[in-house]
């Protein structure tokens, strides 16, 4: 539910594994839970976890049937990831929570800043960021700092800048 909605229909739509960058670990749980009470697979990689399971997530992602992966913005940096990222089927990049940056600053998660080494690897993925959020809190935050906008939120974000 809520701004949410705005990756998870397309996310269960489309093929393949829906990527969300977050920064918040209980949210990514809270997300997680609602989409397992709903009988979708989804899977997080956070802090804290064996590398083993990790490899196991990121294994599911590629070869398996996982829609939602949840990973904090500092994993974009994980080689590991990036491998594996480069093979997975992703239908969407979702960027949430993206408006901690313009209300904490750049040093509350700078691997944000570093979001579009990812639409390096595969350069044709959409990216619906939370744009709501984020355009009421800076208008100028999400082109300016992160040139990741698919057609549909370059869209969105010009008609609420109007």
């Amino acid at each position: 539910g809520g701004k949410s909605v705005i990756y998870q229909v397309p996310g269960l739509a489309l093929d393949g594994v829906c990527i969300v960058v977050t920064p918040l670990i209980a949210l990514m749980k809270d997300q997680i839970d609602q989409l397992r009470r709903r009988r979708i697979l989804a899977e997080s990689i956070h802090s804290g976890m064996q590398p083993r399971d990790i490899d196991r997530i990121l294994d599911n992602c590629v070869y398996g049937d996982v829609k939602f992966l949840y990973i904090a913005p500092e994993r974009i940096d994980s080689e590991l990831f990036r491998t594996r990222f480069a093979k997975m089927r992703v239908s969407l990049l979702a960027v949430d929570e993206a408006h901690c940056i313009s209300q904490w600053g750049y040093d509350f998660r700078p691997s944000y800043l570093r979001i579009a080494r990812l639409r390096e690897l595969q350069p044709e993925i959409p990216v619906p960021f939370e744009v709501f959020t984020v355009i009421v809190a800076v208008p100028d935050f999400l082109a300016v700092t992160l040139p990741l906008l698919s057609t549909v939120a370059t869209l969105v974000f010009e008609l609420l800048q109007v």
